[in-house]
């Protein structure tokens, strides 16, 4: 019995270094703790039902996060067809990821960017106070009003261009 109890503590060790590892975001070194506890024969049917969970939460987590950076390195080398099948992998793994979401929408654009003339005046006379923000380095102000413009021509490239120069320019102050 006294065996059994000290199975049981290494167990619950084993468990709970497992959980703490995963709550830090390290997948692979957690995944190996939770294999280490499924191996053991002491499981209960509860905690062998937990822990074949967390393996699998984890495994799909660890897809995702895969899909998502190989999308984000796609995306960033400019190659957004690529990135769009990535975020699509990861966005089966995770369908409620604004970030994803995000990204999505902005690789679509990207690899579906068309050259077409501004649909009106308006957007003709915005996209020009935007250029002119951002040839005077007021990126945020330009991008504020791109992103409006945007969202009435989703495939508009040289919309598209200047969003892209000016959250360059931002996130290289």
């Amino acid at each position: 019995d006294r065996t059994r109890q000290a199975i049981q503590n290494d167990l619950q060790q084993i468990l709970r270094e497992a959980d703490r590892l995963s709550a830090q975001g390290k997948y692979l070194d957690a995944l190996d703790k939770y294999k280490e506890a499924q191996r053991t024969k002491q499981l209960d049917a509860a905690t062998r039902k937990k822990v074949d969970t967390e393996i699998a939460i984890l495994q799909n987590r660890m897809n995702r996060d895969d899909a998502y950076q190989k999308g984000i390195a796609e995306y960033f080398k400019k190659n957004y067809v690529d990135a769009l099948e990535y975020f699509d992998q990861a966005l089966r793994l995770d369908p409620n990821n604004e970030q994803l979401k995000d990204y999505w929408d902005k690789a679509d654009a990207r690899a579906n960017a068309q050259d077409e003339p501004f649909a009106n005046e308006h957007i003709k006379n915005q996209y020009k106070v935007a250029a002119s923000l951002v040839i005077r380095k007021k990126y945020r102000e330009a991008l504020d009003i791109l992103l409006e413009l945007q969202k009435q021509q989703k495939y508009n490239r040289d919309i598209l261009k200047l969003i892209d120069e000016a959250e360059e320019a931002l996130n290289n102050k």
